[in-house]
């Protein structure tokens, strides 16, 4: 089995599992340094939303969207047509200007796998 169906079925099988409870209450807005490393494609600030069904986040040059998969009290994935994203610190809600998410994207390039990490903090 190559690694793109062993991906497939772990993302499969992550779909089919329970949800622990680890909804967030409504959407979550994110101002964000920007992915590293990037692409061209990717470089600048992100801006960056989640919720229960979804996370969207644009560079001010395309909007990209990815679904909600599977969750926990510490971590979130949501996937899209090529990337998996791992969110952790989203359940801190925006009490407090400090309040911070990490994002791991994991995408094939040329293939090979590959990751960049976003590192962002609530908009207030």
């Amino acid at each position: 089995m190559d690694c793109r169906k062993s991906i497939r079925t772990v993302l499969a099988g992550m779909a089919i599992c329970s949800w622990m409870g680890s909804a967030i209450a409504d959407e979550l807005s994110y101002s964000c340094e920007g992915w590293q490393p990037s692409s061209l494609l990717h470089r600048g600030p992100v801006s960056l939303v989640l919720s229960d069904e979804q996370l969207v986040w644009s560079n001010g040059k395309k909007i990209y969207g990815a679904k909600f998969v599977d969750g926990t009290m510490t971590r979130r994935t949501y996937i899209d047509d090529a990337s998996v994203y791992f969110v952790y610190g989203f359940w801190q809600k925006a009490t407090s200007a400090k309040s911070r998410a990490k994002i791991v994207r994991v995408f094939y390039n040329a293939e090979i796998l590959q990751s960049s990490e976003l590192n962002c903090q609530v908009n207030q």
